[in-house]
């Protein structure tokens, strides 16, 4: 403050962009220094303390405010869930002033953009409401806007200055309450005359706001730390759950019962999946169904309303109320509702709470209310408001249930009972053994196609189906978990009894997933055969380093030919040069070059990680998508076929049958991304879907089939017991290995 012959001026300065921005303020009052110990503020800081509830901490806030500023009318407003405001304290200079205790006011008298100012200056003061301010001269060479944020001396809108002369209020100043970093309420100081504050009492109530602000955080924290207390108290049947419980009615008739006595609601809805267990007063079965459709397309986990009518007009009875809780979006979906009756009350207004257009000159111009008298009005089709504590106490209760859930359902996959483990070994075996006669039949066929005499043919077959045979044996005594990439290449360069200056093996211990492990013994298994018959290892003096390492993201593994016969590129590709050229990139998209060097063969194999690696994976994913009644067959007689098979041979192997057979065009996929880019841009006829990818299923592929009207077959091992699972389509199963005779027979339905 500096001191001149007439009046005292406050000095304030801001910061904003790039600029200082310095405030002059007449303050109309002789000099005083500002004094922390002055009495006012040292009586007004230790009432704040020693108060249990927040009602009694406001109470005393506003009679110290009005204390210190002298101010005729402080209010304490706090913020709701629907943005409207009430008076909950208020203190008076006189007993002649009118109150406004206990008042409502509608969201729409505080916009959005001055919540967002009041986050940003800790007082905000208005001298005199009449006044229509100055306007801003700006230097006509200027480009730059002057950002009044965190000014004082910043004009009111002209619409909130007539909002506070309909009041009766010329002077004003508001503090804004802010918890958590949020705005929870606001100080609102009215005055019936032109009010000059000195800098003392505005640094005082700054002083005292943002005390009191400390004071709310801290008393609203002790009551979550209590409100989670007695959770953890009232709610012990939370935690000590058994095994699966969570499926059992057993489970949710005592949960609800610990819900009922710590949230205030009339009924309580638990949904597993299409399951519905209803508690006390909620909505039909269908309506609560219709709901979860509804509400579980929106991104927020918790949802409050105070009437629900909006989603749902049919069977919800006298349920308007409602808390959504999503506790496991993905399977087993399941949500928790809490029901709240509709409630008939009186709301007291402060005036009408409905908006007043007035038309002046052909505009339309949105007016402040012009009377604040009491508004009575009843609603009796809402239910009663859910408080932020009711929100608080929902979200704890859930967030045990939420977790303990979780870890049931990890204890259920962990401890299936032995029978159970039995099942699935001998279903994963039938499995295994009829990919293996598929995959059989498919190199045979391919063999068949490409050696010149029975004799050749059945050597390099009996090799072949061996080095399979090799793989599952290796398999079968991981008990079907992995296997050690090493072994499988000790194991193939076993039979050709080379020396340890023939070879050379050298990587880290890399396990290989069961599902993957076929493919790649055959390409080594391929590697192998050629090297022995025309490479290194067909000389005394050769070499053969097969290396590998991990990258971040992938495995390199190299195969490198030294001192054998002089090496050059095949005219015709072989069987084998496929499998290794075209197996890794289909299989797993990766890559596979090979180098015909003259010196001896080279090739580099890039597997992507993720595909090969040994990992746990579910057998099935739910993944819903609105399917379609009934398959219809397009009879057309040239085709567009989609094969969707993960392991390359049988692929291929599949694709030439079909195309040998028939005049179409069989474009294979090893995984569903490629296979749902093509279904989106290509019209096909008919689709053959295996059902067990390597690190999914194939039922959103089969789920856009059916949604476009495409006939398609499933593909499995495991037999017809998966389309229990509703993310399957019905559709008829092929048992691998496929006979010709019934793809055949399909075909020619299709093309007659």
């Amino acid at each position: 403050m500096i001191e001149n012959n007439a009046n005292s001026i406050d000095i304030s300065l801001f910061r904003t962009d790039n600029s200082v921005v310095i405030e002059l303020l007449p303050t109309g009052k002789d000099f005083k220094y500002i004094n922390i110990n002055n009495n006012n503020i040292k009586w007004a800081l230790a009432r704040t303390h020693g108060h249990e509830t927040i009602e009694d901490i406001l109470n005393n806030a506003v009679q110290s405010l009005q204390k210190i500023t002298g101010f005729d009318r402080v209010m304490a407003y706090k913020f709701l869930p629907d943005n409207s405001g009430e008076i909950i304290a208020e203190a008076t200079s006189a007993p002649s002033i009118n109150t406004f205790l206990g008042l409502r006011f509608p969201a729409f008298d505080i916009p959005p953009r001055a919540r967002d100012l009041f986050l940003k200056n800790p007082i905000r003061f208005i001298k005199n409401t009449s006044s229509e301010g100055s306007k801003i001269l700006v230097h006509k060479n200027s480009d730059n806007k002057l950002n009044l944020t965190y000014s004082i001396l910043r004009a009111a809108a002209p619409v909130h200055n007539q909002y506070l002369v309909n009041m009766e209020v010329v002077s004003s100043m508001t503090i804004p309450i802010i918890i958590n970093g949020k705005l929870w309420g606001l100080f609102a100081h009215h005055h019936k005359s032109c009010k000059n504050l000195s800098p003392q009492e505005i640094y005082s109530a700054d002083i005292l706001g943002q005390t009191i602000n400390m004071v709310l955080e801290h008393q609203t924290r002790q009551k979550a730390q209590k409100t989670i207390k007695d959770i953890l108290e009232n709610g012990n049947d939370l935690i000590a759950i058994e095994t699966n419980s969570f499926k059992l009615d057993e489970f949710w008739n005592a949960q609800a019962k610990n819900l009922f006595e710590i949230i205030h609601c009339d009924g309580i809805a638990c949904v597993i999946d299409k399951n519905i267990k209803t508690y006390g007063n909620c909505p039909e079965l269908n309506s609560i169904q219709t709901l979860v459709d509804t509400l579980n397309t929106k991104k927020e986990e918790i949802q409050s309303y105070t009437n629900i009518s909006k989603f749902v007009d049919k069977g919800i009875k006298d349920t308007r109320g409602l808390i959504f809780m999503q506790l496991i979006s993905e399977f087993p979906q399941i949500n928790m509702f809490f029901f709240r009756d509709k409630f008939s009350k009186n709301i007291q207004w402060a005036g009408s709470p409905e908006k007043e257009l007035i038309f002046e000159k052909e505009n339309v111009r949105l007016h402040p209310r012009s009377s604040f008298n009491e508004f009575i009005e009843n609603n009796s089709e809402d239910s009663d408001i859910w408080t932020t504590q009711d929100l608080f106490v929902a979200k704890n209760a859930i967030e045990t249930f939420k977790k303990y859930i979780q870890i049931e359902i990890v204890k259920e996959k962990k401890e299936v009972s032995e029978s159970e483990r039995s099942k699935i070994l001998v279903k994963e075996l039938n499995h295994r053994v009829r990919n293996i006669l598929a995959l059989v039949k498919s190199v045979s066929k391919q063999t068949a196609s490409k050696e010149k005499s029975i004799e050749s043919y059945v050597l390099a077959l009996e090799k072949r189906i061996t080095a399979l045979a090799d793989v599952n044996n290796m398999l079968t005594e991981s008990s079907f978990g992995s296997i050690n990439l090493e072994k499988i290449l000790v194991k193939e360069l076993s039979p050709f009894d080379l020396s340890d200056k023939n070879y050379e093996i050298k990587g880290p211990s890399i396990e290989l997933a069961s599902n993957v492990a076929p493919i790649i013994v055959l390409v080594l298994h391929e590697l192998t055969t050629n090297s022995a018959k025309y490479g290194s290892l067909s000389s005394e003096n050769g070499k053969l380093t097969v290396s590998w390492h991990i990258s971040e993201n992938d495995i390199f593994i190299f195969w490198k030919e030294e001192n054998g016969p002089k090496v050059t590129k095949p005219k015709h590709k072989g069987f084998g040069r496929t499998i290794i050229e075209k197996a890794i990139g289909y299989e797993f998209g990766g890559s596979s070059s090979m180098n015909f060097k003259e010196s001896g063969l080279e090739v580099t194999i890039q597997i992507p990680l993720k595909t090969i690696l040994r990992k746990e994976t579910e057998m099935f994913t739910t993944e819903k998508i609105k399917f379609k009644d009934k398959e219809e067959y397009i009879e057309k007689k040239k085709l567009n076929i989609l094969v969707l098979e993960d392991d390359f041979i049988i692929a291929n192997q599949t694709k030439e049958l079909i195309e040998n057979k028939i005049t179409s065009n069989v474009d294979i996929f090893s995984n569903q991304k490629t296979a749902l880019n093509s279904l989106e841009k290509k019209t096909y006829d008919f689709a053959l879907l295996d059902v067990n990818l390597k690190n999914e299923t194939s039922s959103r592929v089969a789920q856009v089939c059916n949604l476009k009207g495409i006939p398609f077959h499933y593909i499995t091992g495991y037999g017809d017991t998966f389309l229990q699972n509703k993310s399957f389509p019905e559709a008829p199963v092929f048992i691998k290995p496929i006979a010709d005779e019934q793809l055949f027979s399909i075909l020619d339905k299709l093309t007659n």
